[in-house]
């Protein structure tokens, strides 16, 4: 399993420096990767971790098919939020 989590850029640092988890960005996300033929699942804490859960045996071609959908989706929520 490979889990990446979003969180608000806009948002107040807490006192360490780290932002607060978003799950409203991991939602936008996994619907626009739903529309684009992905299914991810949310969890962690506040549903902000996107998980990819693939069968073990993915091709490499299937593979790459759905970082790049990823990718896709996770820049055109960022759009958003600069």
């Amino acid at each position: 399993m490979v889990g990446t989590e979003f969180v608000d850029p806009k948002a107040q640092k807490d006192c360490i420096g780290s932002l607060p988890a978003s799950g409203e960005i991991a939602g936008k996300v996994q619907k626009i990767c739903l529309s684009n033929g992905l299914i991810v699942e949310k969890g962690g804490r506040n549903g902000s971790v996107m998980r990819c859960l693939c069968a073990l045996n993915i091709t490499d071609e299937d593979l790459s098919k759905a970082w790049a959908i990823f990718e896709k989706c996770v820049l055109e929520v960022d759009k958003e939020y600069k």
